[in-house]
C-alpha cells in the first residue's frame, strides 16, 4: 500500500497557487489593465461566463466585446480581498471602485464602490467558467 499523504497537500497547494495565480493575474491585467491580448493566457479554449448580459455571447469574444464597451463607459479598478480555493473552484471576494465617464450628454461622472464575489472554474490552469454576485 503507498501512502500519499505527504505527497497530496504539496499537489492541493501547487494546484491552488497556481489556479489563484491565474484568477489573480486574470483580475489584475485583463480586468483592470485591459490588456485583452493577454486573454488566452487565462481563459480556458471552451471558457463560457454566466455573468454575461444576455445581449453578449458568454464566450471569450463576448467578454472581450463587453469589455471594450464597458472601458468606453466606465473607469474601474477591481481589488481581490480574499481567495479561496476549493476543488477545481476559485472564489474570489471583490471590491469595485468605479466611475461612469462623462457621457456625449454632459452628465457628471458618478464614483461607486461595489462589494461582491467572482467564482471560477478552472480546468488545466486556466478558468472555464466564471460566475459573479455582486
Amino acid at each position: 500500500m503507498i501512502n500519499n499523504t505527504a505527497e497530496q497537500p504539496d499537489k492541493l497547494n501547487n494546484t491552488f497557487l497556481a489556479d489563484a495565480s491565474c484568477v489573480s493575474g486574470f483580475i489584475t491585467k485583463i480586468w483592470n489593465e485591459n490588456k485583452q491580448e493577454k486573454i488566452s493566457d487565462y481563459l480556458h479554449e471552451h471558457f463560457k461566463d454566466y455573468s454575461m448580459p444576455h445581449c453578449y455571447f458568454q464566450n471569450k469574444e463576448g467578454l472581450l466585446s463587453y469589455l471594450s464597451e464597458m472601458a468606453s463607459r466606465v473607469s474601474h479598478h477591481t481589488r481581490i480581498l480574499e481567495i479561496r480555493a476549493f476543488d477545481d473552484f476559485v472564489l474570489c471576494k471583490i471590491r469595485i471602485n468605479a466611475v461612469s465617464l462623462p457621457g456625449l450628454d454632459g452628465m457628471a461622472a458618478a464614483h461607486e464602490i461595489i462589494d461582491g464575489y467572482r467564482l471560477f472554474q478552472m480546468q488545466e490552469n486556466k478558468i472555464i467558467a466564471h460566475w459573479d454576485m455582486l
